[in-house]
């Protein structure tokens, strides 16, 4: 199974506060296991390593990062998985492609 992940938290269309923590968190899976995840708060410009739980069997591993938003508007969070072996998950026009998110900072 190729990689890829997914955001649980902030929901799509969340409204968040301004300079408030934001947990940022998913899930994510491979067949390989999961070595890190990606999160983007720019709509995929910049990325960030975000913190990934440990693999245990065959379960998906769980990821997070904390944001405090810094502008007002919209705000796309992605999260992009690293396998183990190397395989990245794409960024478009595939079954597995980078998951977005988008949220309403106020």
């Amino acid at each position: 199974m190729a990689p890829e992940s997914i955001i649980v938290a902030p929901a799509p269309d969340a409204v968040v506060a301004l300079r408030e923590s934001v947990e940022i968190w998913g899930w994510a899976w491979s067949f390989r296991g999961i070595a890190s995840v990606q999160v983007s708060t720019d709509g995929g410009n910049t990325y960030r390593h975000a913190t990934v739980q440990p693999r245990r069997g065959w379960t998906w591993q769980r990821f997070s990062l904390q944001w405090q938003p810094g502008l007002r508007g919209v705000a796309h969070l992605s999260a992009r998985a690293i396998e183990a072996g190397g395989a990245a998950q794409p960024v478009e026009a595939v079954r597995n492609a980078v998951h977005t998110v988008r949220v309403i900072v106020e």
